[in-house]
């Protein structure tokens, strides 16, 4: 019901921004960003679900995905041009425990050039 009722691309309540090259477990260039929005906040009933997208606020900005940020979370890792991306999420089993559900490769040189907006 909820994926239905919300726009999971939608850019109107930015949350934060996050400056991946002062991040130093993710080694990423410099020039590379987290734009965190929030489309579904639950207040104190729960935890908001939220939209990520990478950008280089020049080049491009791709949408990475949608998270809950009380069980999930998107990890995005940088290694010479190749960005990594995985989404994990709380264990069913075990709520310490976290799963990876989704990965996504990019190349840095390849979203510069095709300079896609999302």
């Amino acid at each position: 019901m909820l994926t239905s009722c919300v726009n999971k691309k939608s850019k109107k309540d930015h949350k934060f921004t996050v400056n991946y090259c002062e991040y130093k477990p993710n080694r990423c260039a410099c020039n590379l960003y987290g734009e965190v929005y929030t489309i579904y906040g639950m207040g104190a009933l729960g935890s908001d679900v939220n939209s990520l997208y990478l950008t280089d606020s020049i080049n491009f900005r791709i949408y990475l995905g949608v998270y809950d940020e009380g069980k999930e979370m998107i990890i995005v890792k940088c290694q010479g041009d190749s960005i990594y991306i995985r989404k994990t999420a709380k264990s069913a089993s075990e709520s310490s425990k976290l799963e990876i559900v989704e990965t996504k490769t990019y190349s840095l040189k390849y979203l510069k050039k095709k300079h896609q907006y999302e």
